[in-house]
């Protein structure tokens, strides 16, 4: 038995279905992966934008820490306290010291920091 024309004609509804469903799964790949993609950019920006703050932040401490220790230095040169005065001048000094110390180790892995 031959078969007949109607047996190898192309059914057209079941292929537009399947290339429908091919199309919208292309789709769908594409589009949970630009969200993974950015979800990872917006994870970046907040951790630079954290390590931003947190340079910021330690550098008004650094500011202010010099700030009280040039006061105490003044009181000092005045008074000539040791116990007093010169105590507080060489605490906020050392401080000072420490927050800068803190403030390297916090920028020198910034890229954006080298200089060169």
């Amino acid at each position: 038995m031959t078969p007949s024309g109607d047996d190898l004609q192309f059914d057209w509804r079941r292929g537009g279905a399947a290339a429908g469903a091919l199309l919208a799964t292309l789709i769908l790949l594409a589009m949970v992966t630009l969200v993974a993609m950015s979800n990872g950019a917006r994870d970046s920006a907040l951790q630079g934008e954290r390590h931003a703050y947190d340079v910021n932040l330690l550098t008004r401490a650094v500011d202010a820490s010099i700030s009280r220790a040039e006061a105490g230095l003044g009181r000092f040169v005045l008074d000539e306290e040791v116990k007093t005065s010169g105590n507080i001048y060489y605490s906020q000094w050392r401080l000072a010291g420490q927050q800068i110390y803190q403030l390297e180790r916090l920028v020198r892995s910034d890229p954006s920091s080298a200089s060169g």
